[in-house]
C-alpha cells in the first residue's frame, strides 16, 4: 500500500492513572496515536511535530520503530503541562 501522508501536530506525554495495585502507564500521545494507525496500515508517512525538548529522543526512537519515513521537529512547546 503506498500513501504519502504528512502528519502535523503536537506530541504529548499521556498518563493513564491506575489503581493503587498497578503502576501508572506513560506513553507518547497526540499525533503518535495516528502514527500507530498508519504503521498498522503499512502506510508511507512523515511527521512534523511540536513537543517539549525533553521528549525529542523518545519521539525519534518511537517513530523509527513505527516505520516513519521522515521526522521533522517544527517547534518547542514551552510552559505547558506536558
Amino acid at each position: 500500500m503506498s500513501h504519502n501522508i504528512f502528519l502535523i501536530g503536537d506530541i504529548v506525554l499521556d498518563v493513564s492513572l491506575k489503581g493503587t495495585a498497578d503502576d501508572n502507564k506513560l506513553r507518547l500521545g497526540g499525533i503518535c496515536h495516528a502514527a500507530r494507525a498508519l504503521w498498522a496500515l503499512d502506510a508511507n508517512y512523515q511527521i512534523g511535530y511540536f513537543a517539549p525538548e525533553y521528549l525529542n529522543q523518545a519521539i525519534e526512537d518511537y517513530v523509527s520503530k513505527h516505520r516513519c519515513s521522515r521526522v521533522t521537529k517544527l517547534g518547542n512547546v514551552l510552559g505547558a503541562p506536558y
